[in-house]
């Protein structure tokens, strides 16, 4: 493995969370450009009020889980191709990870997840663009940012940890995946 991982973690009540973070009309241009955008269950355009969702609940945990790239590896200079199977297979493992870690807070605390990310149940594609139900709605969860929310501030402020990207044929010194779970 060519990098470590480091979570943090804050809890913030939602209603501050909301009143600070959420703009939903603001935030959902940016999943219009998105090619998940109203075709995943987890993903907007959706029939109910986001702010509603979060106030459902009093507690917002965010986590953030960074993975830090070895200096070694961040030293190669790659290819495109190499950098999206290095970035994607790393997301891919420490988001399965994320996702049951997630699972056990719900059994623990009767919260609900949201997850880093879109939905990856559904292998074979979501059933939303045949225009069919979820196939697992008690198990699909929403992420922070579909739902309205600024993570760059979000991490930022309750997290202290900044964004970061790759840049041409680098990785970056970490990715940082974002989930959160809203309880009372």
């Amino acid at each position: 493995m060519d990098y470590t991982t480091q979570m943090k973690e804050a809890e913030i009540s939602v209603s501050d969370y909301v009143d600070r973070y959420v703009r939903a009309k603001e935030f959902i241009e940016y999943c219009r450009q998105c090619p998940n955008y109203g075709r995943i269950w987890s993903c907007p355009e959706y029939d109910f009020d986001t702010e509603e969702y979060f106030r459902k609940f009093s507690t917002l945990r965010v986590i953030g889980l960074k993975i830090i790239y070895s200096p070694e590896m961040r030293e190669k200079t790659l290819s495109r191709e190499e950098l999206r199977e290095v970035i994607a297979g790393s997301l891919r493992v420490e988001r399965k990870k994320l996702d049951e870690y997630l699972r056990g807070l719900e059994e623990e605390t009767g919260g609900t997840a949201l997850n880093a990310g879109s939905c990856t149940l559904c292998p074979e594609g979501c059933a939303r663009p045949d225009g069919e139900s979820c196939r697992f709605p008690g198990r699909m969860r929403y992420s922070l940012e579909s739902l309205g929310a600024d993570i760059t501030a979000t991490i930022g402020d309750l997290l202290g940890i900044d964004l970061i990207w790759d840049s041409e044929g680098k990785l970056p010194e970490y990715y940082t995946l974002v989930a959160g779970l809203l309880y009372d």
